[in-house]
């Protein structure tokens, strides 16, 4: 006669004293069921301290990274708030650099109204031929020189009134200095409130309260 499992209810062997599918033990022949379960197996002495001391190592091993990390923070923090206070006291000083290329595309329009005075001396040196009637003698071509100068005054008008297309790349690099005083926007705000979180940062890793 099998033995029925008094959790899972499966048909054990008559002398099993655990059943084979859960574990359960067998309740007695002719007596109550009992609800031991089958006992574990212990693990050798070794195996247990061997886990412990690959559970030692790892936690030294996450301690010291947990403490660089706090060095390595406390020193960010430590920078941070330099910077914050000679900022207070001297406020902020940067030189900004811009280098880009500006495109430019447009008709520029050009009006010139403009009234120019020409005064030049003008050098004559030439010669002329004059023809001189002398009746019945007839014509004759006289050679005539003349060398002289003429002055010559006279104001030339200039008009222009046209649009002129314009496509070029101008290359700009300068360097903008900016300069902030300590009481002056934003400074004025940011700063104390820079200071105020790195503060509460600060608390946290020291493990202080934080309001």
């Amino acid at each position: 006669m099998s033995t029925r499992c008094p959790a899972c209810e499966h048909e054990n062997r008559p002398d099993a004293r655990f059943c084979q599918r859960c574990g359960q033990a067998l309740p007695e022949p002719g007596g109550a069921p009992t609800l031991r379960t089958r006992p574990r197996r212990a693990w050798p002495m070794w195996v247990a301290l061997l886990i412990a001391g690959l559970s030692l190592a790892f936690n030294l091993y996450l301690l010291s990274q947990l403490t660089q990390f706090r060095a390595a923070a406390l020193a960010v923090i430590d920078g941070g708030s330099a910077l914050i206070e000679d900022a207070e006291q001297h406020g902020l000083a940067v030189d900004v650099s811009i280098s880009k290329t500006i495109a430019i595309e447009r008709d520029w329009p050009l009006k010139l109204n403009l009234d120019w005075p020409l005064k030049v001396d003008v050098p004559i040196n030439t010669t002329v031929h004059v023809p001189i009637d002398l009746g019945a003698l007839g014509t004759r071509v006289i050679d005539i020189p003349i060398n002289t100068v003429v002055p010559i005054s006279v104001v030339v008008p200039i008009r222009l009134d046209r649009s002129f297309y314009i496509s070029l790349s101008v290359p700009l690099s300068l360097t903008v200095p900016i300069r902030l005083a300590p009481d002056q926007p934003p400074l004025d705000h940011w700063l104390p409130l820079l200071r105020e979180r790195l503060l509460k940062v600060r608390q946290q890793l020291d493990g202080e309260a934080v309001p």
